[in-house]
């Protein structure tokens, strides 16, 4: 097994400040103290801010039978947001994290509990749940083919040997697809967790070196901030 160093994964997303093109920390505490009281991390969206995600989520062309890795996926939030927006059903999400608290079967239940109210019918996915460590990533050699990195890549120290996890992880036919924030200067710092945001060509390069091409490339704006959605496909599947 590979292992990497990964963060603890943030229970509060500040980005969403930005991606939803909210002006002030207020509206991000109304819609964590809304998750909270219904026993999960991260979002609670309504059916207006959902909209906002459609993007994002179309980027991931799920597939019927489709099975997507989410690195840093806190309570799957961000799941039962595409579970409500895919027309595709019958996907499996496997939701990766270090945080025991944020990501266990009983927070995933009520996210999906929530999201599923939201969607008026029950979400048509499953899903499962691993914890990687510090020092390991936690998945066998080959495991799936599509792999999410949504806000994640920045707060990894040695994205190198991440990467080179990654590969291990995927099949020779796999891709992983990175959402992050476009920096509009030199040495921008993420608002929420103060890393470093990356230019779209060092994670190009990042991922070049472990062994992926960039196949497909959107940019995604609001007021304010701009989202780069890459999707990188393992050279062994070329």
């Amino acid at each position: 097994m590979t292992r990497i160093p990964i963060p603890r994964s943030r229970i509060v997303l500040i980005a969403v400040l930005y991606l939803l093109a909210r002006p002030a920390t207020a509206a991000a505490q109304e819609w964590v103290t809304q998750a909270d009281s219904l026993g999960f991390c991260g979002l609670a969206l309504d059916t207006t801010e959902l909209k906002d995600y459609a993007r994002q989520v179309a980027f991931l062309n799920l597939q019927p039978g489709d099975t997507l890795v989410d690195i840093g996926a806190s309570s799957g939030w961000f799941e039962g947001a595409a579970g409500c927006l895919s027309p595709v059903k019958d996907h499996h999400f496997v939701l990766v994290d270090i945080d025991t608290a944020c990501t266990n079967e009983r927070t995933v239940a009520r996210m999906t509990s929530y999201y599923s109210g939201l969607h008026g019918a029950p979400l048509s996915y499953t899903y499962s749940v691993v914890h990687n460590t510090p020092r390991s990533l936690g998945l066998p050699p080959g495991f799936a083919r599509k792999f999410l990195l949504r806000e994640t890549l920045h707060e990894i120290r040695d994205r190198d040997r991440f990467v080179a996890a990654l590969a291990a992880a995927c099949r020779a036919d796999g891709q992983v697809i990175v959402i992050e924030q476009v920096p509009t200067k030199k040495r921008e710092r993420h608002s929420g967790c103060n890393d470093l945001l990356l230019e779209t060509s060092d994670i190009v390069s990042l991922f070049r070196k472990g062994g992926f091409h960039l196949v497909q490339k959107e940019l995604l704006r609001f007021p304010g901030v701009t989202l780069q959605m890459l999707r990188f496909a393992h050279w062994q599947g070329r």
